[in-house]
């Protein structure tokens, strides 16, 4: 998850630089204004390179920011509605979580309880004993800041401890700002330099068995593109994809390529 922050924080400037965070057969799906679906990691790094290098013709002093990060496990479980747009290691969080989740037990007839971090960097699983009971626990995702919402996921009450889940989506917050490149703007008044364009949207990614990321859906963009500036980046695309196909296949691994078609450093973490 940190590495794919960092990836995001850094896409304009560095590109993908670790592409092996991503599956294969990544899917790349955007249902809001376009409805289509790409498959493929060859095409998914070609297609952020090429958006890259269409943003920075445009655009100058682009910057990515993410406003907040929401991990939910495979069970769907956890604190929803918490986001976050800092550190992912939040002492304040754990300790109102913790103060939170003792009320709650408190209120269903349970005592005593404690915490132990647990294997997975964003879970930290909690032991709580019943009056004159087993001991069972709770996983919740507690190292993210923001609004508290309702607390879902108890273990077993049969004494075994269930194994921890792991995380299968991120929801990702994110704004862009930048300048149009033109530097002027010409008015009766004279030069003028142009706004700034601001744009917001969430991303999704999704988690494979292996830790990988398997899709990446965007679930919307504001403001919304007009349906000319869709139809261009389709026919620009298509143009893309004929005159580089038979380099996309390598596009993903091969860096001399990749610096070729502009997409970027890759390193293997």
């Amino acid at each position: 998850i940190e590495t794919l922050r960092e990836e995001l924080r850094q896409f304009f400037q560095c590109g993908m630089c670790t592409t092996s965070i991503y599956a294969p057969n990544i899917r790349l799906i955007e249902a809001s204004h376009t409805n289509v679906t790409l498959q493929g990691k060859p095409i998914y790094v070609l297609l952020a390179g090429a958006i890259r290098w269409s943003f920075k013709m445009w655009f100058r002093d682009l910057s990515f920011e993410i406003q907040s990060i929401r991990v939910n496990d495979r069970g769907g479980r956890g604190l929803k509605g918490m986001d976050s747009g800092g550190d992912l290691d939040n002492t304040a969080t754990h300790s109102n979580m913790t103060s939170l989740l003792s009320k709650t037990l408190l209120s269903a007839g349970m005592e005593r309880f404690s915490h132990g971090s647990s294997a997975l960097d964003f879970t930290r699983r909690h032991y709580v004993r019943h009056l004159n009971g087993p001991v069972f626990h709770v996983d919740l995702v507690d190292r993210l800041s923001g609004p508290f919402g309702s607390i879902g996921g108890t273990g077993d009450t049969d004494g075994e401890q269930q194994q921890p889940t792991a995380a299968t989506t991120v929801t990702v917050r994110w704004t862009m700002k930048g300048i149009t490149r033109p530097s002027v703007v010409l008015t009766s008044s004279g030069p003028t330099p142009p706004p700034p364009s601001s744009y917001a949207g969430i991303f999704v990614y999704q988690f494979d068995e292996r830790g990988l990321i398997d899709e990446h859906r965007i679930e919307n963009i504001m403001p919304s593109p007009s349906p000319e500036a869709i139809q261009r980046a389709f026919a620009w695309w298509g143009w893309l994809l004929s005159r580089t196909r038979p380099a996309a296949a390598a596009a993903s691994d091969d860096v001399e390529t990749r610096r070729r078609l502009g997409l970027g450093y890759m390193t293997n973490k």
